[in-house]
């Protein structure tokens, strides 16, 4: 199948993608904007760089490099400076995926005999397992909601094949979480989340069930596998717009020995060519959507029925439209919401631990909320955010007065 042009509301102005090429000689990371346009090298080191992947607020990137020795961990920011080297292992780190909330980065940690699926903490530096009962772990995908990540492995009950795997993050019990989403006879790799802003929760992935590699999605419990190129060449590594409405591969459709990056809307129509250099280029990875989509949002407090016993938080696009529950608390009140300057935070007040305290959750309601001013013995009130979101000033009545505080970033970053 031969690229077609495509309509420019396929690509949002702002989108940028990264991708490796070997068009000045070896592997190096380069950013683009999504229609192939501004394109800039970020690396230049005679040893391998790939796998690039965007930090959660899109400013800085995660890449692999061998230019110490084996595939580690490495970051930079968005001109390919400030890098800095997070991992010393003696296997080989493969395939990076950032956590949802930046404090995470899962990979595929392969020597000669074993293949585990690890997480490094940013902060601590500290090294979890994740599976390590599967083989020839690779490509893992953390989900928006930071609950589960999907990989792909090999499967030793069907014949070797490769397929797509599922684990929840949260379970003890890796054997209870684990679960085989394509099971089919074909090699299945690469799966990649749709992003959080499409309202579904689809994965995309590359198959050769069908003959050779081509791009498919499924619901994220592995139903409704759908088939979206058909190509006789490969089609690989989908990565999703940032809208979750147009996925990204790489193909080797219109050169034997090179490849390109594709764009295409999710239903598989529209493909379109954006990097077609007398190279190979791949391992495309799109910027990931805001947080939030706040504009003409509205956050509010709702009243369960009258006698009022709670409130929870509510958003609502500004024109109406349904309502979307920030919180979900049958027996606490919560009030007093107020947006963070980048739209991806709320803070609250809240009696859910006795006392009304300064509480943040993330605007879409996701992971568990923080309570900011809990060590008070106080009624803490009317959170308002500093214009660059470093501080949150409040209300606070100890013993009989009410005060105004401030709480520094450490409370609540």
């Amino acid at each position: 199948m031969t690229p077609t042009p495509a309509n420019e509301s396929l690509l949002e102005e702002t989108d940028q993608i990264l991708f490796v090429s070997d068009r000045d000689g070896n592997q190096e990371i380069y950013r683009a904007n999504a229609d192939g346009s501004g394109l800039a090298r970020l690396t230049d080191n005679r040893a391998a760089d790939t796998d690039p992947i965007w930090s959660p607020d899109g400013q800085q990137i995660a890449f692999v490099s061998q230019r110490d020795g084996p595939d580690e961990l490495y970051t930079m920011n968005l001109n390919g400076l400030d890098i800095e080297r997070l991992t010393r292992f003696e296997a080989e780190v493969a395939q990076p995926t950032w956590s949802p909330d930046g404090t995470q980065i899962a990979f595929a940690l392969h020597d000669d005999d074993t293949s585990v699926l690890a997480a490094l903490d940013l902060e601590s530096g500290t090294v979890m397992t994740i599976s390590d009962r599967l083989q020839s772990i690779a490509n893992p995908a953390w989900s928006p909601d930071g609950t589960m990540i999907a990989f792909a492995s090999t499967d030793e009950t069907v014949d070797q094949k490769r397929d797509i795997f599922r684990i929840d993050i949260r379970s003890p019990d890796e054997s209870a979480s684990l679960v085989n989403l394509t099971n089919h006879l074909g090699d299945d790799d690469h799966p990649a989340w749709q992003p959080v802003r499409a309202n579904t929760a689809r994965i995309a992935f590359h198959s050769n069930r069908d003959g050779n590699d081509e791009i498919y999605v499924m619901e994220a419990n592995g139903a409704a596998q759908t088939r979206l190129t058909r190509n006789r060449t490969a089609d690989t590594g989908p990565s999703w717009s940032s809208t979750g409405t147009a996925i990204a591969f790489t193909t080797g459709r219109t050169r034997e020995s090179n490849s390109e990056i594709v764009v295409m809307r999710d239903d598989g129509s529209e493909q379109r060519s954006i990097i077609a250099f007398a190279a190979r280029n791949e391992q495309v990875a799109w910027q990931p959507p805001p947080k939030i989509r706040r504009v003409n949002q509205l956050a509010f407090t709702l009243s369960n029925q009258p006698p009022l016993t709670s409130r929870n938080i509510v958003t609502m696009n500004e024109g109406g439209g349904s309502l979307a529950f920030v919180t979900n608390n049958l027996d606490v009140d919560t009030t007093t919401p107020a947006w963070s300057p980048d739209g991806s935070q709320i803070a609250f007040a809240s009696n859910q631990s006795g006392n009304y305290d300064i509480w943040v959750i993330n605007a879409d309601g996701s992971g568990e909320a923080r309570n900011l001013t809990g060590s008070f013995a106080a009624r803490d009130m009317h959170p308002a955010w500093s214009p660059d979101g470093s501080e949150i000033a409040f209300e606070s009545r100890e013993p009989g007065n009410w005060d105004v505080f401030d709480c520094g970033s450490r409370w609540y970053r």
